[in-house]
């Protein structure tokens, strides 16, 4: 399960509710504590990406057009 997005919306609700003290240590917020180390690759999946970004010059007028893919 991906984790990361269900963290920042709980990160997100502690910072709406200004409450620094809480959003300074990872451990007062319940879900961010159970992930642990969003780094240590042993206690979850991560499933790799490649982006590309493909820019465009339109040559008459010189504008430039992204494609994202």
């Amino acid at each position: 399960m991906d984790a990361s997005e269900a963290a920042a919306h709980e990160l997100a609700a502690v910072v709406r509710a200004q409450t620094e003290a809480a959003a300074q240590d990872w451990t007062a917020l319940p879900l961010r504590a159970l992930i642990g180390d969003p780094f240590d690759l042993h206690r979850r999946a991560v499933m790799p990406a490649i982006e590309t970004l493909t820019l465009r010059r339109n040559r008459e007028t010189g504008n430039a057009t992204f494609l994202l893919h």
